[in-house]
């Protein structure tokens, strides 16, 4: 019982740490998450529809979207029509997102997802996010995206890979760290480890696949000429794995009713 309760203040302490680092985001945050440029909204793109097909997202999706930021990927989503409840730790984020347009329902709340329970309970269809586990402490998170989401409901994300040689001196160098503005306690997943663990947790049917090639960076002119050449890299196994991103899908069992007495 002790460790389960400092294992909950250190993830309280974890939120807050985070909540306050959005605060370092607010003078550019779509800029600082690549998400602005020319070739970030190609990503951006894509990356929406990797998480729609995998997580079979449409009209009729009751959906849960962890961290929403600004709305990028709210926004992106909302064209398949769905109903989203969009959580977001940092007010100052949230009222971002609340100026962009929006294709379907959008329910904000502010706060932790992990939190959520009652008419939340057993609703959603998919539990989805991008680029937001890597800051959650996930021993905590996972149990309880199990206990929001309906029996066989899919759970999708696109994560930084620790493979990638950018992400892994982001994550590992200390003044490379600070430069990129990479917050106290973000990190990056090795795409095995996170599907031991998200097996272990209770998910079936897991998924961690590479992906994403195209840096945000990368001009505008040159935009057509590198994407072929990202869809050849993600097919070939040696360079794939170097990836930027993992695209994951799991999800929660399908609970079958008991067979009655014939």
């Amino acid at each position: 019982m002790y460790g389960k309760v400092t294992n909950e203040t250190a993830s309280k302490e974890r939120l807050l740490r985070e909540k306050e680092h959005a605060k370092v985001l607010l003078r550019d945050p779509e800029g600082i998450w690549g998400w602005g440029t020319p070739a970030g909204r190609a990503r951006a793109e894509r990356r929406a529809r990797l998480i729609i097909e995998a997580g079979g997202i449409a009209r009729d999706s009751m959906t849960l979207e962890i961290g929403c930021g600004t709305g990028v990927f709210t926004e992106l989503i909302s064209k398949t029509g769905a109903s989203i409840t969009a959580c977001e730790l940092s007010e100052e984020l949230l009222e971002l997102a609340h100026k962009k347009t929006y294709a379907s329902k959008v329910d904000f709340i502010n706060g932790d997802a992990a939190q959520l329970g009652g008419e939340h309970e057993g609703r959603y269809d998919v539990v989805w996010g991008s680029s937001v586990l890597h800051h959650i402490d996930l021993k905590l998170f996972l149990p309880r995206m199990l206990g929001l989401m309906k029996p066989g409901g899919r759970f999708v994300f696109a994560e930084p890979n620790m493979l990638n040689p950018q992400i892994w001196l982001e994550r590992n160098v200390g003044i490379i760290r600070r430069v990129t503005g990479t917050s106290p306690d973000e990190t990056a997943f090795y795409r095995w480890r996170l599907k031991e663990l998200l097996v272990n947790e209770g998910f079936v049917n897991v998924s961690v696949r590479p992906h994403e090639f195209l840096h945000p960076m990368i001009p505008r002119l040159l935009i057509p000429i590198f994407q072929p050449l990202v869809a050849v890299a993600e097919h070939v196994w040696a360079i794939r794995e170097i990836a930027g991103s993992l695209l994951i899908r799991a999800e929660k069992p399908n609970i079958q009713e008991p067979r009655g007495v014939q």
